[in-house]
């Protein structure tokens, strides 16, 4: 008697309702059975597609980088001056992220933000502050 392994491993890829049809058993029992391929790692689905996954296929998950509001100060003291955008490429997470995060720092008092020419550029308070870019003076003229 062919099993639901058997099954899914003579089809490929396959929803529970054909696995169901090929083995004359209700959809029940087939996703129940389907449901311990997977417990055991020997099956994974996607919506209602099932398949078979060889040993160390199954998709990877990679692990969100934790990154601390310490990590951010540090390598503010590091570098100097950085945006947001900065750091998140530094760390490789979202500048969404990198933001949340620089607010509490600022809250504390331990960074303060300074405007320059549009970026918001986070620095080390009593630290040397980022050079305003020149404005070009304007001569009043009699007109």
């Amino acid at each position: 008697m062919e099993t639901v392994f058997d099954a899914l491993k003579a089809l490929k890829r396959a929803s529970s309702q054909v696995v169901a049809a090929r083995l004359g058993i209700s959809r029940e029992d087939a996703v129940n059975e389907l449901w311990k391929l997977k417990r055991r790692g020997e099956a994974d689905n996607k919506g209602s597609m099932w398949w078979l996954i060889q040993a160390g296929e199954s998709e990877p998950v990679s692990p969100v980088p934790k990154v601390t509001a310490q990590m951010l100060t540090e390598a503010i003291e590091q570098h100097g001056p950085q945006t947001a955008d900065e750091l998140a490429l530094m760390f490789g997470i979202t500048s969404r992220r990198a933001n949340s995060s620089l607010a509490m720092v600022i809250s504390k008092g331990r960074l303060i933000r300074v405007n320059q020419g549009g970026k918001f550029r986070y620095c080390i308070p009593g630290a040397d502050l980022p050079a305003e870019p020149e404005a070009a003076s304007v001569a009043e003229t009699d007109g």
